[in-house]
């Protein structure tokens, strides 16, 4: 076999002392001098470069001819300029130390997956040297020196065991690999010399002289440049990795900004590949969004409390959500695929909109069953049922979510200016703007419900009883579900005309049969 490829980890490391070295000298060029921040820990942080990479996800390969080998670190930029995937590369050459390259290929993480020699043909390969020489900077010039390699290129698609663990839960023993061989490298540019001069500095490090440093003057192409070939096999970011660059940028937050993941959460991501995944899966699907961004702070904070998140129907459970047969009632809601239920949220889900719905337990005002106030700024709608319901009949709980989700649904409607999935025809959402005006008494919750209750109680009553019938496996006729739809909205009904006393009573009458009934649902067994 011509190459050799595992992965390794930091604890290698110790092992290789030269690598070692240059490894802390990247580490040792960052603001952020933090004892955390050495090759000892998992990140290592530049500032100067402006990256972070991992060191205990490393991939080395090895050239069984040659001998010559390399070490490829997943890198992560500060500020992205595209979307092209970058390594930070150490390749052994002849003086028997390492050369340090950024490499940034000339695909995405993306199109790595599904990269075919075809492509790989008409695609070319960045290098940039890490400079280890201190006298080549002044402490306000470190990013005029930009020394770019151009290389022949050869890939090979090679077939090697799999090391990525134990191989256990239906890893494959055996993958396959892309490795990129450069050689016949020229310099392709060259920056100013130091404080700002024009003079040009030809990097000489690896060349058939040995010696490994910058000259003044030198010219910027066509000259001396690295004679040993620079191995890589691109290595994707781990999922995590991948969390945190979309949210903070860079890996390590101290912040205690809401809008940031700090250490504690990065750990969380860390230690569950199955959290870091899903995440990183959520966050590409939306396009890295800020409110995406949102999304995925809340729902590790839920996790790391004990909660669940579904990333697909991008609903969040508070831990206080987490047990009581409520949490059940969602669940049937949402697997049943319940008409009603799917309408109402589906603008929380697949990027419909900026809003996603927090379900929690936690005390309600004048003894409600529920409330859901109106978003923060996050964009999350919290829908909140009180302690004393949350096991309650499964017919009656499911009527709670369905009025609560509504009330969120309004709420985006009214935010929104009335935006889809499902806007309301444009003359009721006039009627529904008057409403909001007429209720207006200076608090936004207070103007909400009696608005909402108000269309709701013109608007929704069918639609939530045939939600509900649907729930109940449509044991009863329609008219059996009224009295749960009218359930918080009766006397505003009766204000308006559109119900009496009498009619809410005898609806209440047809709603006690459902409770008796033949259909006994799963939750309340």
């Amino acid at each position: 076999m011509r190459y050799t490829i595992k992965r390794v980890d930091k604890d290698f490391f110790e092992t290789n002392s030269d690598l070692k070295k240059k490894l802390n000298k990247i580490s040792s060029k960052s603001t952020n001098l933090e004892p955390s921040n050495s090759v000892l820990n998992r990140e290592i942080y530049n500032n100067e470069y402006g990256f972070t990479i991992e060191t205990d996800y490393v991939k080395y390969i090895e050239d069984n001819i040659t001998g010559y080998h390399s070490y490829s670190f997943p890198l992560i930029r500060d500020f992205l300029e595209d979307d092209r995937l970058e390594n930070l590369v150490f390749q052994s050459n002849d003086q028997g130390t390492y050369n340090a390259y950024i490499v940034k290929y000339g695909f995405s993480k993306a199109e790595y997956e599904v990269l075919e020699t075809e492509r790989l043909d008409n695609l070319s390969t960045k290098y940039i040297a890490i400079v280890f020489d201190e006298v080549a900077f002044t402490p306000n010039n470190t990013q005029s020196l930009t020394i770019e390699l151009a290389c022949v290129e050869l890939w090979t698609h090679v077939h090697t065991s799999n090391n990525e663990g134990n191989n256990m839960g239906g890893e494959p023993l055996f993958v396959w690999i892309w490795v990129l061989e450069s050689q016949v490298c020229e310099w392709a540019n060259t920056g100013d010399g130091p404080n700002g001069s024009s003079s040009g500095y030809t990097f000489l490090e690896g060349n058939t002289n040995g010696t490994g440093a910058y000259t003044p003057g030198g010219s910027s192409t066509g000259t001396a440049s690295p004679q040993t070939p620079i191995l890589s096999t691109p290595v994707v970011p781990l999922p995590w990795q991948q969390v945190v660059a979309c949210i903070n940028g860079v890996v390590i937050s101290e912040t205690s900004d809401d809008t940031f993941l700090n250490n504690l959460m990065i750990t969380e991501l860390q230690n569950s590949k199955s959290l870091a995944t899903q995440a990183n899966d959520y966050l590409n699907h939306n396009g890295c969004s800020e409110e995406a961004k949102a999304f995925v702070i809340e729902a590790i904070e839920a996790i790391d409390e004990g909660g669940l998140v579904d990333f697909e129907n991008e609903i969040i459970k508070h831990p206080s959500f987490i047990g009581p047969k409520a949490e059940s009632v969602l669940d049937e809601l949402i697997s049943e695929g319940n008409n009603l239920f799917k309408t109402v949220s589906e603008a929380f889900t697949n990027n419909d909109s900026e809003f996603r719905i927090v379900f929690m337990v936690a005390d309600s005002p004048s003894n409600s069953p529920a409330h859901t106030p109106m978003p923060e700024d996050t964009g999350l709608i919290y829908i909140k049922t009180d302690p004393d319901y949350v096991n309650g009949n499964a017919i009656d709980l499911a009527s709670i979510i369905m009025h609560e989700t509504i009330h969120a649904e309004l709420h985006r409607i009214f935010i929104a200016d009335n935006q889809g999935p499902n806007p309301m025809p444009q003359n009721l959402f006039n009627w529904y703007l008057k409403l909001w005006n007429f209720y207006n008494n200076g608090n936004q919750n207070d103007t909400a419900t009696a608005a909402e209750h108000n269309y709701m109680a013109a608007h929704y009553i069918d639609n939530i009883a045939q939600g509900i019938r649907e729930f109940d496996q449509n044991a009863q006729s329609i008219e059996h579900y009224k009295g749960f739809s009218w359930e918080g909205l009766s006397s505003y009904g009766v204000a308006a005309g559109y119900i009496s006393n009498q009619e809410f009573g005898e609806f209440l009458v047809l709603s006690s049969i459902v409770y008796s009934g033949n259909h006994i649902n799963s939750c309340d067994e």
